[in-house]
């Protein structure tokens, strides 16, 4: 990939756009596993991560604020779906629980 300004903001606009994606492949899947695959957003997290790293090394040869500012968007927004694919995660978890204990509990 040639690393410049224009293409990392472009990259930037790419994952954003892949972060609301997931979120819907998340809300999916857990409505209906059978229907849906794993949405596999760990991996996402982890690529954007990567990316964030990357850039970091990067020497543009000058300040690019845009670049910058635009990065820190893109990982608050990272930092805020990542924390709510968790919550989903884990309340679609306690769900279960509760209805295996229910199921036990009947039987």
């Amino acid at each position: 990939m040639d690393i410049n300004a224009p293409t990392v903001l472009e990259a930037i606009k790419s994952y954003k756009s892949q972060i609301l994606d997931m979120d819907t492949k998340v809300s999916r899947y857990l409505s209906d596993r059978q229907s849906y695959p794993h949405p596999q957003h760990e991996e996402l997290v982890r690529e954007i991560r990567r990316f964030e790293n990357s850039i970091h090394k990067i020497n543009f040869g000058f300040s690019n604020t845009e670049v910058e500012l635009r990065l820190d968007g893109l990982l608050h927004s990272l930092l805020v779906y990542e924390r709510s694919w968790r919550r989903m995660f884990e309340r679609d978890a306690e769900k279960f629980e509760k209805m295996k204990v229910s199921s036990f509990i009947s039987v």
